[in-house]
């Protein structure tokens, strides 16, 4: 069968077609005689990533960039198509990141594979990331040294300013002086110096003669160096001795001390004599501190009220003569009895501590001092009961009489409350 030229011509021009086809693909990267799988990836920005650009896995080409092209949903995110060999399958987790290839700045996607057992599907959109490009690196590189310099800057200014404005005129004139008192002092030094030569050239015979006494001293104690040894031997020997004896002696003194400090201990615990009785029986004691606080409250009452408990004239001259006081049954309700707990020149709270046993306390002013009384009555014998308990906390508390509001004397209030 003879074919026309118009068919030649047909075939020659598919045939053109086809390889010009096939070449512009293989120039993409390409290769129409392989299958291959797609897959895509979501970036905000490429960073100048182009469609044919490579992907790789640990520097080899296993597919390469498709198509590139911004999403539907106007956000302005950008869609990477990735075309990748068929028989290469991605595991879930897998990141595809655009690197820099070169310092020019050729862009690549490079795979990071995931440790899943599970693998992306075709058409699945891969997780993504992007690398900085040299330019963003050397900025960050470059901004911490950037910062530095500035402060340096900032710092080398401060400091000339410093400098500029302590190196006055006045400074200057300062430091001229100071070198000229240097200069002053270094020539007194030169003096000095000067002096000590003459005076070490006027000396020098004494000196030698010095040097040459302490040279014979030197070879004396040589010469003696045994009898210095035997004596210093038997300094030793002496030193040795009476220490030794003293010694001894101290020990034996506090070896007796201690034996009679046992004893004595001893006895003490075993409640032997006042001493262990006093130290172990808690009863005696008690009943001594009680017996020393009564005494105590005697002789306060014995020195407030020395009529109480005696009475003495050596004439008669009508008085009555009483051990006891006598006793109205009826008080008299014009006086009245108050215990003083303290007088004081500042004020004290109402509410202190001091104050907490007692009921209805009272504070009266009296020229510059602050006085404090409690309980207010006719009967002696009841103030007497609060005397006693006050001066467990105040000592110094007293009885004090009033008549119709005024203080009278105590003695003239038991008067009138005993008659």
């Amino acid at each position: 069968m003879k074919i026309n030229k118009t068919t030649k011509i047909g075939l020659l021009t598919l045939g053109s077609l086809a390889i010009l086809i096939w070449g512009v693909n293989f120039l993409k990267g390409r290769d129409l005689f392989k299958s291959e799988t797609i897959f895509y990836a979501q970036y905000h920005n490429v960073g100048g990533l182009e469609a044919s650009s490579d992907v790789r896995l640990n520097g080899f080409k296993v597919g390469y960039v498709r198509d590139i092209y911004f999403k539907e949903d106007q956000s302005g995110d950008l869609i990477v198509k990735l075309a990748i060999n068929k028989n290469f399958e991605i595991p879930k987790g897998t990141v595809a990141e655009i690197v820099s290839t070169d310092i020019l700045g050729s862009r690549s996607v490079q795979l990071t594979l995931g440790k899943s057992n599970e693998y992306y599907q075709p058409y699945d959109t891969l997780r993504t990331s992007v690398e900085a490009d040299l330019k963003q690196q050397v900025s960050e590189e470059l901004a911490p040294i950037k910062a530095k310099a500035e402060n340096l800057l900032g710092s080398l200014d401060s400091a000339i300013t410093v400098v500029t404005y302590v190196f006055n005129d006045k400074t200057r004139d300062n430091l001229r002086e100071s070198f000229a008192h240097i200069n002053n002092t270094i020539l007194n030094l030169e003096e000095t110096s000067k002096n000590l030569n003459m005076l070490v050239a006027d000396q020098k015979e004494n000196m030698s003669a010095t040097i040459a006494n302490m040279r014979k001293i030197s070879e004396t104690l040589n010469n003696n160096a045994d009898n210095i040894d035997n004596i210093m031997k038997n300094l030793s020997n002496v030193s040795d001795t009476l220490s030794a004896l003293q010694l001894q002696a101290s020990l034996s003194r506090f070896d007796n001390m201690l034996t009679n400090l046992d004893s004595i201990m001893a006895k003490v615990n075993n409640q032997e004599g006042s001493l262990g009785l006093l130290v172990n029986d808690p009863m005696l004691y008690n009943n001594l501190n009680r017996i020393s606080q009564n005494l105590n409250r005697l002789l306060i009452d014995l020195r407030q009220n020395p009529k109480r408990f005696i009475h003495f004239s050596a004439f008669d001259l009508g008085k009555e003569i009483y051990l006891t006081p006598k006793h109205n049954t009826q008080p008299n309700e014009d006086v009245k009895f108050r215990v003083l707990l303290v007088s004081s020149t500042s004020a004290i709270p109402m509410e202190s501590a001091l104050f907490k046993t007692f009921k209805d306390v009272q504070e009266v002013k009296s020229g510059k001092y602050f006085n404090y009384f409690t309980g207010n009555d006719s009967s002696i014998e009841k103030i007497r009961t609060i005397l006693n308990k006050a001066q467990n906390v105040f000592p110094d508390a007293s009885i004090i009489a009033f008549k119709n509001g005024k203080k009278i004397r105590l003695e003239r209030a038991l008067k009138k409350v005993n008659k």
